[in-house]
Parts: C-alpha cells; structure tokens; sequence
C-alpha cells in the first residue's frame, strides 16, 4: 500500500508479465490434461513466436548507451572510481547471491517440503522436473502437424544428397544465382531495413528533417547484421565440431578462436557502440548539440501512448523500448510453460534470496561506493539498484535521487559482461557435448544419472543457485540469454529478477531507512 500512497509508478509491462502468467495458469488448471487445452495451443501456436521475441528483445538495451554522448563527465579519476565500483560490487555480489541461493535451497531441501504441489499436479504434471515434458512436447508437435525430429533429419539428409548430385552439373553461374536466392530468403528483414534506411530515411532526413526512418533503419540494420554473423559463426562451429575426422583435441583447439570471435559478436555491445557512433556523427555533421540529437531518439512514448493518440513524436528509442516491454511480457508464457519449476521449492529460495539481496544491496552497494571516493551523491544512490532491470530500476532510482543514467549503464553492462563471460562458457560446453557424442554409451549413462536425480530431488542446487545469480545481477539481459539457450535455469532467473526488481521498489519507498541512506552518502542537501 505504501507504494501507491507516495504515487510510484509501477511498471506496467512487469505487471502483464504477471498476469498473463496468471491468466495462462488459471486457463490450464479447468483444462488440466497434459497435452490438451491451453498447452497444445501454447506448444502449437505461442511458443515459436515467444522464442523469436525473446532472440530480439535485446535490441532495446541498445538505446541506454546514447545518453553518453551528452553526458558532461566530471573527470577521469570519478570515471576510473565508478569503473572500479562497478566491478567490485559486480563480483562481490554475484559471490554473495550464489552462496545465499545455493545454502537457501540447501536448507529447504532439507525441511523435505513436497516436490509436487496441488497447483502442480492440476496443471498437468506429475514430477518436478527439469522442464517442460519431452513426450508433451512431441505430442505438441504432431497435433500441430510438425514432423518428428527423426523424420526431419532423413528429409534434411536426402535433401543434401540431392543438392551434392545436382551441385555436380550446376554451372558457376547458376551457383551464384542460388546462394544470392538463399540468402535474400534468410535475410529478407535486413534488406527492408537496407531499403528502409536508403529509401524513405535519406530523402525524408534531407527534406522534411524527419530521422525517424533513418534512425530506425540504421538501428536494426545494425542489430540483424550483428545478430546474423554471430549465429552464422555459430553454426559454423557446431558443424566444424561434428565432423568426426577430427582428433577431439584437435578440434578443441581449432574452435577456441571461432568461439571466442562468436562470443565478441555480442548485438547488444556492437550495436550500442555503433549507435553512439551515429548519433556523434548527427551531431558532427548537422552541427548540432548532442543533447538535442539525444533527445530526438528518446521522446519517452509508448505503445499505449500512440494507441490513445496521445503523442506528439514517436522515434527509434520507443520502438526499440517497445520492443524490450513486448518481450517483458511474453516472459508470461515461458513462465507459465516452467510452471512446475515456480511452485517447487526453487520458487520459495527465489522469494526468500531476492529480499534478502533486495535489502542488503540497498544499503551495502551506495555506501561502499562512497566509501571507495564515487561523486555526487546521486551517483552513489544509483548501486542501490546496481543490476534492477531498468523497467524496475527507474521507479527505484526516482525514490532515492540516483542518477538514472549512470544507473541504466551499469545494468546494461552488466548484462553484456554477463553475455560475454557466458558465451566463453557455454560454447566451452558445446565444444565438449559436440565431441562427446562419439561415446555414445557414456552419454546414455550420463543422461540417465541425471534424470533420476532430477526425478529424485527435482532443480538441482546448482541449477536454481545459478538461475538467481543471473537473475539478480544480470537482469533481463541475462534471462534473455538463458532462454534462448533454453537453459534450465531460464524460469529461475526470470522469476529472480522480477521479484527482485520488485523488492527493491518497495524498499525504496520513503522510509527512515531509506533517509539514513540518503543522508549518509551526502544526498537530500
């Protein structure tokens, strides 16, 4: 309630997010038949677009990094000082909410609470297990008229066996014309932008000063090419991987440079420094101030702003915000499909962990960077919420006076820090599954052990540890990642940084303690 009496703005696509898991939940509970009601449709008809949501929602992690160039920075020493904050209190609490989650969990694994709840069984399962049923899921995809996996993989090799006997009397010519027809039917959404950008943008930019093509065309011109080389690379190494005439230490060694370039391709980080290189040179060559180039990328308005007709100028920065939100709300349906891992005692370590972490990184984090020498004030207040997705963080940082752009910058590196770091580690991990797939037996072994002790005690202590620890400190970015490696963690770190996000708003609410803190880093003078 204190929440509303001091008039916060809640974010609304948080809230959807919660009610469409919600509404989804509910729906399965009348239709509670595995494989029938709400899931088919969800399987059959949500999913898909859901997974490609989620590839792309990054896009709106991009625009944060523009206000920099407007930015008047007050020196280096403040600079290498946030710099040094930054990092300290990144690891420190990364550490501190792994070991928090993982003794957590460990202690109420202990109170032998039950795996399956009421809530679970009626929606459709009967185990806690790691994630959605892999028979739901093929019996998902026959209903939906999808082909089996197997039968797919016969197709796919009678195809190539008959592209390498018609390659042979192919011309060079004819070659051409058939890769540049593959790659237009690959990449069509990129030439739109090319021709978006050169079409519409140019001339309407030189006649009627009108960026808002322009600016949209470079920036997903930027993001589907970064987005494009990086999975291409990827698949380059995978199949690089399978190719069984490799020795297995030899092809480790020929795949470290593919994956650590795979990795550097990161979107977000690429096309927010070619955004910052774009709007430096608007400035440059319209001779104008960066701050007036800032503000025509950023007019703040919103879906429902334009569906109200409420606005007077819409531009790149609300479609790329658009997007995140939509992509904060499909969250909704991937937490309604890993229900069972929400209602298992995962669930209680994420609500227990995140008002623990919520609290301490209130009060520790600003204090800590005034301690190391970090000014102003505001600049101190914004480690409050050093990892709260931006979403959440902006209500939290118009509670205390932080700075909201030193704020969104660290959250957004954050998560690429995060990216970075898990792009080394996963492909690490691809490398060796890849290779590891000549064993087929102990593969067989391996699988099984991990389905009984999945079966026995549900997540295991790593796996719900980790998804908080992304959760918390990597924010949406980090979940994002997660989902599209379909990691186990995903619902975990999903429901991590939606309750933390909200834990920190409502602790941030004007309260004594919240006015100890201010006082003590110098602010509210």
């Amino acid at each position: 309630m204190a929440l509303w009496t001091v008039k916060q703005d809640f974010p609304g696509q948080v809230v959807a997010m919660i009610f469409v898991w919600l509404l989804m939940w509910t729906v399965q509970v009348v239709f509670f038949r595995p494989g029938e009601g709400l899931e088919s449709f969800y399987h059959c008809h949500l999913k898909p677009p859901t997974e490609i949501l989620n590839k792309h929602m990054s896009i709106g992690f991009t625009v944060p990094f523009l206000p920099l160039i407007s930015q008047s920075f007050v020196g280096a020493e403040q600079i290498g000082l946030l710099t040094t904050a930054f990092a300290l209190t990144g690891v420190l609490n990364s550490i501190f909410v792994y070991v928090i989650a993982y003794y957590i969990q460990c202690w109420i694994t202990k109170l032998h609470l039950s795996d399956v709840s009421t809530l679970c069984t009626l929606s459709g399962y009967a185990s806690d297990s790691n994630g959605p049923n892999a028979a739901d899921e093929a019996d998902a995809q026959a209903t939906c008229g999808a082909l089996p996996k197997d039968a797919l993989r016969i197709l796919e090799d009678g195809t190539r066996s008959t592209d390498a006997a018609a390659s042979l009397s192919m011309t060079a010519s004819r070659r051409i014309i058939l890769a540049t027809r593959v790659w237009i039917q690959h990449h069509v959404f990129l030439i739109l932008s090319i021709l978006l950008f050169l079409v519409l943008g140019v001339p309407l930019s030189y006649l009627r000063d009108n960026d808002l093509f322009l600016d949209t065309g470079f920036l997903f011109i930027m993001w589907l090419t970064f987005t494009s080389a990086q999975a291409r690379l990827k698949q380059h190494i995978t199949s690089h991987m399978q190719q069984r005439h490799y020795h297995p230490q030899q092809a480790q060694q020929r795949s470290v440079g593919l994956t650590a370039l795979a990795t550097l391709l990161n979107p977000v980080l690429w096309t927010s420094l070619f955004l910052v290189c774009y709007g430096f040179a608007k400035s440059c060559i319209r001779q104008e101030p960066t701050a007036l180039v800032v503000a025509r990328f950023k007019t703040n308005n919103t879906i429902s702003d334009i569906i109200a007709h409420h606005i007077d100028l819409f531009d790149i920065s609300d479609i790329a915000t658009s997007i995140l939100n939509a992509g904060i709300v499909s969250w909704g349906l991937k937490l309604f499909e890993y229900r069972h891992q929400i209602v298992s005692r995962g669930g209680l370590t994420v609500l227990i962990t995140s008002s623990i972490v919520a609290i301490f990184n209130i009060i520790a984090w600003p204090l800590l960077a005034h301690r190391i020498g970090v000014r102003p004030a505001a600049s101190n207040l914004s480690f409050a919420a050093r990892s709260v997705t931006i979403a959440l963080s902006i209500p939290a940082m118009g509670s205390l006076g932080g700075d909201a752009s030193v704020n969104a910058v660290g959250v957004v590196v954050n998560g690429i820090c995060f990216q970075l770091a898990a792009g080394f580690l996963v492909g690490g991990q691809g490398i060796h599954s890849a290779m590891g797939r000549t064993d087929d037996d102990a593969a067989k072994h391996h699988e099984r052990q991990q389905t009984e002790l999945t079966l026995a005690h549900g997540d295991d202590l790593a796996t719900v540890a980790a998804g908080v620890t992304i959760g918390i400190n990597a924010a949406a970015m980090g979940t994002a990642h997660l989902y599209e490696q379909n990691r186990k963690a995903a619902p975990y770190s999903a429901l991590s940084m939606t309750m933390f996000g909200i834990f920190t708003v409502l602790f941030t609410v004007s309260s004594p303690m919240v006015e100890w803190l201010v006082a003590s880093v110098g602010g509210g003078s």
